[in-house]
């Protein structure tokens, strides 16, 4: 080898690892562009962490709130003993046995930063009574997960009794303070789970609502479940719900099956009666701080196999944030008012199908919305359908229902297939409404020249290949092809331009004339 030759040779062998520190460095610095480096970079996106290792609870330690002290059947207080055996869940999480029998309480039983909780009830049944320090925030218990790292949560075999309470307690307010000298029954609030299932239980005599009240979850599954005699007035928005779900942030799926509610109605008068049966509040926006706001994403809900008597509305949606998806089968009820929305921000879509509602036609506003009703929202934002179902208008003290079908705000509702009976006012007003392969059978007082009312243009009634009957004269649609259940599609939730104001309710509905 020449001098050269080695020289070169030399300075290729210093020039390798130069070369190779230089392309290391280079790549370091693209990194850190990409995860961080600059204004431009993208950047991890905060969210909730939902910890899926949490202790599940069907391998939670066993215990018995025998051990707590707790004696059924004796009279005496139970609620530091049934408080002390659920905080046992702060550590890890339990399934907490409760012998059969009665246990009394005197206060709210609250544990927060819950790890994984099970209670089997065994047909116990838990009385509790009303301090009044509070009554708005009384609830029989209230259970907490933990926020960061949502838990599991399993609530059977129980009854909550609340005839320890005052019971007829229906009455007009004549001073704000009165609201807070009234003794109201809740039965559970129930905060940060990734999985609720409350089954077989048991809810009666409570006046006040709610039976279940869940905010902050992700998936929610209330079945077998019975209400006698729960409700109340609609004085307040903390009276007579049976079922509250409020807000949550992500996706989230509800399935209500096999519930049987027969909400309480005053002994003074048939009027008064439930408020609603099952309410949908999308999004909790309760803070100047947008970082502690539940900004809901996509919620579905699936009502089956269920019946809601008594109610002033069946079911209720009020979002002001997120998109809803909502399926009704195989659902009975009594009401004035099948479904009422308000304030949607995102995509709503709704389908019912074997549907019997039997409108009821009194209330204590004196406005009776018929099946859909809706203020202040978008048309081509939600689609309201009703499939092979009956609506039958109860004839009471010589009166129907005057709004059968569809009211209010430029609402859009589409029939098909299905049977109104007995109607005698109106089918639309303010509003409208398609009737696809659908039977209207008039009463014998009905004016069939008169069923819509109109205050814009743009509202309009559709028959289409409907028959209305009229002169005695009955049919019943025949049941046709019913849709796939509508889910949530991932679809991003439009922003509001000012996310702290209230939700937008748009213009009073017009009145009808005569009304």
């Amino acid at each position: 080898m020449t001098n050269s030759e080695e020289t070169h040779t030399k300075k290729r062998t210093w020039l390798l690892p130069v070369i190779t520190l230089v392309i290391l460095i280079l790549l370091g610095v693209l990194l850190m562009n990409l995860f961080g480096g600059n204004d431009n970079a993208l950047k991890p996106q905060k969210k909730v962490i939902v910890n899926n290792d949490a202790p599940a609870i069907k391998s939670a330690k066993k215990i018995s709130l025998a051990d707590f002290g707790a004696k059924p059947d004796d009279g005496k207080d139970d609620t530091e003993a049934i408080e002390k055996a659920i905080k046992e869940a702060t550590t890890e999480a339990i399934e907490l046995e409760i012998p059969a029998g009665t246990y009394e309480t005197s206060r709210t039983i609250e544990v927060s930063d819950i790890k994984g909780l099970h209670i089997k009830g065994n047909g116990a049944v838990i009385r509790p009574k009303n301090p009044m320090t509070n009554p708005p925030e009384f609830y029989a218990f209230r259970l907490n997960g933990m926020a960061d790292d949502l838990i599991e949560m399993e609530i059977e075999g129980i009854t909550i009794d609340g005839s320890r309470n005052p019971q007829d307690l229906y009455f007009k307010m004549k001073d704000e303070k009165d609201f807070y000298k009234t003794p109201m029954t809740k039965g559970f609030a129930v905060t940060n789970t990734k999985q609720l299932t409350v089954h077989d239980v048991k809810f009666e005599h409570m006046y006040g609502g709610y039976t279940v009240f869940a905010q902050e979850y992700r998936n929610v599954d209330i079945h077998d479940v019975t209400l006698e005699d729960v409700g109340g007035d609609d004085i307040t928005d903390s009276f007579g719900m049976a079922f509250y779900l409020s807000g949550h942030k992500d996706d989230a799926i509800v399935n209500i099956d096999n519930v049987v509610s027969n909400a309480k109605t005053s002994k003074r008068s048939k009027e008064y009666m439930g408020w609603i049966g099952v309410v949908f509040e999308n999004g909790t926006i309760q803070d100047a701080d947008e970082d502690k706001w539940l900004k809901d994403q996509n919620t579905t809900f699936n009502i089956t196999n269920s019946v809601f008597n008594d109610y002033e509305t069946t079911l209720h949606v009020e979002s002001t944030y997120g998109n809803v998806y909502m399926n009704s089968d195989n659902v009975k009820t009594r009401a004035k008012n099948y479904f009422i929305a308000a304030g949607v921000n995102g995509e709503l879509k709704e389908r019912s199908n074997n549907v019997t509602v039997d409108l009821l036609p009194y209330g204590r506003n004196g406005i009776v919305h018929g099946i859909y009703y809706t203020e202040g929202m978008d048309p081509k934002k939600y689609e309201l359908n009703m499939y092979n179902s009956t609506v039958n208008n109860l004839k009471i003290d010589g009166k129907r229902t005057p709004i059968t079908a569809v009211y209010a705000n430029n609402t859009t509702a589409t029939f098909h297939n299905t049977t109104f009976s007995d109607a005698s006012g109106l089918l639309v007003a303010n509003a409208t409404g398609t009737f696809i392969d659908s039977v209207i059978n008039l009463s014998d007082d009905a004016n069939p020249d008169k069923l819509s009312d109109f205050s814009e243009d743009g509202q309009k009634m559709n028959l289409g290949k409907s028959v209305v009957n009229k002169d005695g004269k009955t049919s019943t649609a025949k049941t046709g092809d019913v849709p796939q259940k509508v889910f949530a599609t991932g679809k991003a939730v439009p922003k509001r331009d000012n996310p702290l104001a209230p939700a937008d309710l748009g213009r009073e509905a017009q009145p009808i004339k005569g009304e």
